[in-house]
């Protein structure tokens, strides 16, 4: 069975971890789950939840590593996103004022999807139609 983390997504700390077939739900609106590939060095490393649980620290490691490739990979589609969208705010474009808005409303959200506390959470705006 994999063993999971559920982390605190602001302070990128472990908060327990756990071991079943499928992740267990998150009804925290600051953690999130991810599961830890097998074979890592039990170097363990005590930040106990309720004073019961341990997780290595090579796992923490492991945890911040996912996140950062998260962002990353958040920040690459959103990049692409906006240069796809770059031509819609040309001055000699002929789009209506509203339409240009519109684009200008959804490119703003673009830039904003980076503001979210976790990069598996995200959900990119839809372009205007």
């Amino acid at each position: 069975m994999p063993n999971y983390v559920v982390y605190n997504v602001q302070t990128l700390t472990a908060l327990y971890s756990y071991w079943d077939e499928n992740p267990r739900p998150i009804e925290v609106t600051n953690q999130a789950v991810t599961s830890i590939p097998k074979g890592w060095d039990p170097d363990w490393v005590d930040i106990s939840y309720n004073g019961q649980e341990y997780i290595p620290l090579q796992k923490q490691e492991w945890i911040i590593n996912q996140i950062n490739m998260g962002w990353l990979m958040v920040r690459q589609r959103r990049n692409y996103l906006l240069k796809e969208s770059d031509w819609t705010q040309h001055l000699d474009v002929s789009l209506s004022e509203n339409i240009k808005q519109q684009w200008k409303i959804y490119r703003q959200q673009l830039r904003d999807v980076t503001l979210s506390d976790n990069p598996f959470n995200i959900v990119f705006p839809l372009p205007p139609i």
